[in-house]
């Protein structure tokens, strides 16, 4: 399942960081639920790349982007499912 790559993902980038990562579902906005900086965006968008094999652009993961519309983006650009 996409989402629990996404939370593995974000659990390695995150890692020395004190967060509860079970309080993220869907509708989570990224930038607000996790209060992520701009560089750990630009290294969450490199490592999505790189698992999924898909390009993120600057304009996808938006402060308003919710991790619903970040899985929706994956699976209508790979075969992932």
């Amino acid at each position: 399942m996409i989402f629990d790559t996404l939370m593995d993902l974000l659990k390695e980038l995150m890692s020395g960081i004190d967060f509860d990562f079970s309080a993220i579902n869907m509708d989570s906005v990224i930038c607000q639920t996790i209060g992520t900086s701009s560089i750990y965006l630009l290294m969450m968008a490199l490592a999505i790349q790189d698992r999924f094999g898909v390009e993120i652009t600057p304009d996808l993961i938006t402060p308003t982007t919710t991790i619903r519309e970040l899985i929706d983006y994956i699976e209508k650009n790979t075969s992932e499912a």
